[in-house]
């Protein structure tokens, strides 16, 4: 919470004191254009399109909750989001459901990849006998053998 509170209060002193650039009002033309896209826009909204935007209302604070309470793993998550949406939005087909998930598809392959080469890589100890011929040096080396750069820092500021 102190975080949030001190990112929104920064957000609105950038905003209000016009720092590095921000807060430059607009200008009454677009502001009107803008307002009058808008009306028009709210004007052809029907009731299907005002039940999908409470409907991604309610799943978006759903979302933060389920984050911040950690309910699940976050692709779980994501893919709870993804598939009741395309659920409550109608798309019921199996060739539109793939569509729903073209977007994340590059992510979620990097994700599976990674994770599948960290397990491996756990489960085999491919590491362990490096670590271990690391942890019999001495103190000294050891930072030095586990990263070179960290342990010159190290030893610039005399913690090593």
């Amino acid at each position: 919470m102190p975080v949030l509170l001190a990112g929104l209060l920064s957000c609105i002193m950038t905003q209000e004191f016009n720092w590095f650039g921000f807060g430059a009002k607009l200008p009454s033309a677009l502001r009107t254009s803008l307002e009058d896209y808008a009306k028009a826009q709210r004007a052809k909204r029907t009731s299907r399109d005002k039940a999908r935007l409470i409907m991604q209302s309610v799943l978006a604070v759903m979302l933060a909750f389920a984050l911040a309470l950690c309910v699940a793993a976050v692709g779980l998550v994501g893919l709870m989001i993804i598939i009741i949406l395309t659920g409550f939005n109608g798309i019921t087909e199996e060739s539109q459901i793939g569509h729903a998930f073209e977007e994340a598809l590059p992510f979620i392959v990097l994700r599976a990849v990674f994770f599948s080469i960290v397990t491996v890589t756990r489960e085999q100890h491919l590491f362990n006998p490096i670590i271990e011929w690391v942890l019999t040096l001495d103190l000294d080396n050891q930072a030095r053998v586990f990263c070179p750069e960290c342990s010159s820092r190290l030893h610039s500021k005399g913690l090593l």
